[in-house]
């Protein structure tokens, strides 16, 4: 049986997946207009990626403070049916 955490974190997944589809989008048409600049481009595209990547390790280290409830998300566990074991 899932865990209410298992839960969050398949939605968190969900969630990345569809995220980072619609950014991919986004930045091709942007580089696409963006013809004459592609090296400035990818730069600064370069830049951001490892900047996040940067800022999640130190929130796994626990450098730097996260919290779910400062950006006001709140995840309700779902009503479990009762397991019966036979």
């Amino acid at each position: 049986m899932q865990s209410f955490q298992d839960r969050i974190i398949g939605y968190i997944g969900v969630g990345a997946i569809l995220s980072n589809s619609v950014a991919t989008i986004l930045v091709s048409k942007v580089v696409d207009h963006l013809k004459g600049r592609m090296k400035l481009t990818l730069l600064v595209i370069m830049t951001v990626a490892v900047s996040c990547w940067i800022w999640l390790g130190l929130i796994c280290l626990r450098a730097i403070p996260f919290s779910l409830r400062k950006h006001r998300i709140t995840f309700y566990p779902v009503a479990r049916r009762p397991h019966l074991s036979i």
